[in-house]
């Protein structure tokens, strides 16, 4: 639980820095290659569970911004491959 508040409260401090969607597409793709490396299911909820708070801290950022959120899923599309080992 002690990452998860730690991941959360960092990802926080880095969206107060100049984000781009090529930054938080990148973000995610950590996170969800956290989740496909865990080695431990407690690692892997725990993963999982930082990823959700990431995507919903940023639709709830740039829910009104469609034009954002497009460039954000394509950032994150162009390294989903990668972030899960294929």
């Amino acid at each position: 639980m002690k990452k998860v508040f730690l991941t959360i409260t960092t990802l926080a401090l880095l969206s107060a820095c100049g984000e781009t969607p090529e930054s938080i597409g990148a973000e995610w793709c950590e996170l969800n290659g956290k989740v496909y490396s865990a080695a431990t299911a407690e690692e892997k909820n725990a993963a999982e569970d930082a990823r959700e708070a990431f995507e919903e801290e940023m639709e709830k950022k740039y829910k009104d911004d469609k034009e954002m959120m497009d460039k954000i899923e394509a950032a994150a599309e162009a390294c989903e491959d990668s972030s899960e080992g294929r």
